[in-house]
Formats: C-alpha cells, sequence, structure tokens
C-alpha cells in the first residue's frame, strides 16, 4: 500500500513539476517556470510561466519577482509595481518540449527577444 501511495505521489509530481525548456532546447533552470495547465486537452498545456513564484501577482517588486499569470492565448502576463509605479509585462517563455518543432510549443515571437512592458498606458519595447 505505501509503495503505491509512494507511487502516485512521484507521478503526481511529474506532472505538476515539468521541465521547461527555451527554444534553443536548453532547460530553465528556475524552479518558479512550471507548465501553465494540467489538462492534456488545455491549448497552454505545453507552455510554461512563472507560475511558482513566492512573490504573488501584482506583488511589489522589491519582495522579488511576482508570479506570472497563464494568458488563454499562451503569453505570461508578468503585474508587480515599485516606486515608480504599477507595470505589466507581457512574454512567450518556455515549452514542456525540449523540441519546439514538434508544433507544441507557443509559435509566436520566435525571432529575438519578446516582450512588451506597460506602465501608464505606455508601451515599452
Amino acid at each position: 500500500m505505501l509503495s503505491s501511495l509512494s507511487l502516485l505521489a512521484s507521478a503526481f509530481l511529474s506532472l505538476t513539476h515539468a521541465k521547461c525548456f527555451h527554444m534553443n532546447g536548453s532547460e530553465t533552470l528556475d524552479p518558479g517556470h512550471q507548465r501553465c495547465s494540467l489538462d492534456p486537452l488545455s491549448p497552454i498545456y505545453n507552455v510554461c510561466c512563472a507560475v511558482s513564484r513566492t512573490n504573488p501577482p501584482g506583488a511589489n517588486l522589491s519582495l522579488g519577482w511576482a508570479s506570472d499569470i497563464c494568458l488563454p492565448n499562451g503569453i505570461c502576463q508578468n503585474k508587480f509595481f515599485n516606486e515608480s509605479g504599477p507595470f505589466t509585462k507581457y512574454f512567450r517563455e518556455e515549452c514542456t518540449e525540449s523540441d519546439w518543432s514538434t508544433g507544441n510549443c507557443p509559435n509566436f515571437c520566435v525571432q529575438g527577444v519578446c516582450y512588451v512592458q506597460w506602465r501608464g498606458g505606455f508601451g515599452a519595447y
């Protein structure tokens, strides 16, 4: 019985803590980056964002980076504030597959740096 529970717990942890990979195939070293959805039928099942940081979305940056929010289109949204005011950033982060050519990874923003930052309604790239 105990071994069955251990096996079940191990399977659950491997599902919830899937590895996340950059476009070049290298694994992210940040443990805060995790799979956006546990539902294999979800369009963001293979998308990774920084959803497991200790600082919640919208928090003060002085306490560390805030957690991302996974948007339904696969973009990672990061909201935080500091002495300059509130900010919102949008990123394409990682994928749970090391080979991005499979078609299961985000296929937007594949050339160079891809993020948008908003402060007070004005965008900066």
